[in-house]
């Protein structure tokens, strides 16, 4: 179980060095905020979901059958993703972030969101200096064979497509991901490659037949100038993050989906864009996000506390938070009893902050 830093919603990079009192894992920041207080009653995780319940039956369904290890780990895993949550302060900005942990499974909506976040960034910062880039699609006839063997064709094929010298000469580099439907008419799965990239103009009657030769009969293919790159940033991010919505898909063709999947890449980068990365790293100043204290017990002391209310409200608005907690002593092992002075300080702080920040 690994962690994440949010803002109400949209995820960023993790954080590693902030662990859990209960558990470790490397926190990561979000920064989308919210207009409204979270129900005090519910838990992070119950905030995060609100909007996507039947994205997350549909998942913990598949869950519970495809993956690897114990599938009672995997689903307790899934089951407390973001639930253990704590705010924390930027020693700098003073901005407030929440820290979560989260379970890295490929189906769950809440990490989904996060790569999806993490690959729009990224993506998007490497076609900013590209000229005209373009958009390929990549098809295959319909077939009744196993997802999973179309899918081996389909990456063979791709790769195959990559060495000849015909499409070398034309595309230095790009993004690529999976995207699968099941055809409304047949019933059959449409799995597909979408590709981002920078090079020079491709004749779409010489690509088609190129591609007809490789996959022995597939001749559907699609090129374009890519217009608003920002939409095209943020379509190649959804479908590299998952390539289908699970919810949408019959249990057993999700079951068959996941299954296909499993431990199988569905996006990658290549030529000048091989350094793309699709996961999270640590930021600079991962060392700078300091411990304000648990998530339902600082949402619960707003009411009535002000130190909590200013650091709920700087957390809401996105602003600096005037509460500047102190930095704990060293550790010693000998002194482990709270004395009347510690309380005494304690007591002084809060009386300092309320003169600072109401008077």
């Amino acid at each position: 179980m690994q962690t994440d830093y949010t803002s109400p919603e949209c995820p960023v990079p993790d954080f590693p060095g902030l662990e859990s009192p209960a558990e470790g894992g490397t926190p990561q920041l979000d920064t989308e905020e919210t207009s409204e207080h979270p129900q005090t009653t519910h838990s992070y995780r119950a905030f995060l979901i609100s909007g996507m319940l039947k994205q997350v039956a549909a998942a913990r369904q598949i869950v519970a059958v495809v993956g690897t290890g114990n599938p009672e780990n995997r689903l307790k895993a899934f089951d407390n993703c973001r639930t253990n949550a704590w705010f924390v302060r930027h020693r700098t900005t003073g901005k407030v972030r929440v820290a979560s942990q989260r379970c890295h499974q490929r189906w769950c909506p809440l990490c989904i969101r996060t790569k999806r976040f993490v690959i729009t960034q990224n993506v998007a910062k490497w076609m900013d200096p590209v000229v005209q880039p373009k958009f390929l699609t990549l098809t295959l006839k319909h077939s009744n064979a196993e997802l999973a063997d179309q899918i081996d064709a389909l990456y063979g094929f791709w790769k195959e497509l990559r060495r000849r010298p015909w499409f070398k000469k034309r595309v230095f580099g790009g993004v690529w991901f999976f995207q699968v439907k099941v055809s409304a008419t047949d019933g059959l799965w449409h799995p597909h490659l979408h590709i981002l990239f920078q090079g020079r103009f491709l004749n779409h009657a010489e690509l088609s037949e190129l591609w007809k030769s490789i996959t022995h009969g597939s001749s559907i293919v699609d090129v374009r100038a890519v217009k608003n790159r920002k939409k095209a940033v943020e379509y190649v991010a959804r479908y590299a993050a998952a390539p289908a919505d699970l919810s949408e898909l019959p249990y057993h063709k999700a079951v068959e989906l996941a299954s296909a999947l499993h431990n199988r890449r569905i996006c990658g980068a290549f030529g000048l864009a091989k350094g793309i990365k699709f996961v999270s790293s640590p930021p600079a100043d991962a060392a700078d996000w300091q411990r304000l204290g648990g998530y339902e017990t600082i949402l619960y002391g707003a009411n009535w506390n002000f130190v909590d209310d200013e650091i709920v409200r700087a957390w809401k608005t996105d602003t600096p938070c005037a509460y500047i907690p102190p930095e704990p002593p060293p550790w010693d092992p000998i002194e482990e009893t709270v004395t009347p002075d510690d309380v005494m300080s304690y007591n002084q702080l809060l009386l300092d902050f309320y003169e600072r920040t109401v008077k």
